[in-house]
C-alpha cells in the first residue's frame, strides 16, 4: 500500500475485502462494536479497516510496533512519507504544526492516552499517536474529513 492509501476511504466494506493486493496479508480478522463499527483487520500485515455502520470505510490504521501485541509493524509506506521511528519533533518540521493535538494524559475509564497530532488535508485527516516519549510512532490513521468514531 503506498501513499494513495486515502483512496480507500468512502469505498464500502466489499471493495477492501475484495481487493487483490491484499491477498498476501493473509485471511483478515473482521469485528464489530455494539455501535456498529466494524473493524477488518490484517494482523499479520500491520493494518486495519474501520467501516461505519453504514459499511463504508472511514478510517485506515498503520500499527507500529509498540502499539499492539496482536499486530505485527506495518511494513508498508506510511501516508507522507513518515516513518515509525520519527520522532514529533521531527513530524513538526517534516509536516508542520499540526492542526489539532491532544493526549498525555490519563482519563479514568480509559487509562493513558498517549500523545498525538491530527493534521487536516483536503481528502482525509491524518492521526499520528506517539510513544510515550514521543520519540517514535505507534500508530498513524487516515480518517474521512468530518468523520467522528462511532459515526455514521
Amino acid at each position: 500500500m503506498n501513499n494513495a492509501s486515502h483512496e480507500f476511504l468512502g469505498k464500502k466494506i466489499q471493495h477492501v475485502t475484495a481487493e487483490q493486493s491484499f491477498e498476501g496479508f493473509g485471511k483478515p480478522h473482521i469485528s464489530t462494536d455494539p455501535v456498529g463499527t466494524t473493524y477488518i483487520s490484517y494482523l499479520t500485515a500491520g493494518i486495519s479497516f474501520v467501516a461505519s455502520s453504514t459499511g463504508r470505510i472511514r478510517a485506515i490504521q498503520f500499527y507500529g510496533e509498540a502499539y499492539d501485541d496482536d499486530f505485527v509493524s506495518f511494513q508498508g509506506l506510511l501516508p507522507e512519507e513518515i516513518h515509525f521511528n520519527t520522532t514529533r519533533q521531527q513530524v513538526h518540521k517534516h509536516l508542520g504544526p499540526s492542526d489539532e493535538e491532544g493526549g498525555d494524559e490519563v482519563i479514568e475509564v480509559l487509562g493513558y492516552i498517549p500523545r498525538w497530532d491530527r493534521y487536516t488535508r483536503a481528502e482525509y485527516l491524518l492521526h499520528i499517536q506517539y510513544t510515550k516519549d514521543c520519540n517514535g510512532i505507534e500508530l498513524v490513521t487516515l480518517m474521512e474529513p468530518g468523520w467522528q468514531p462511532g459515526g455514521h
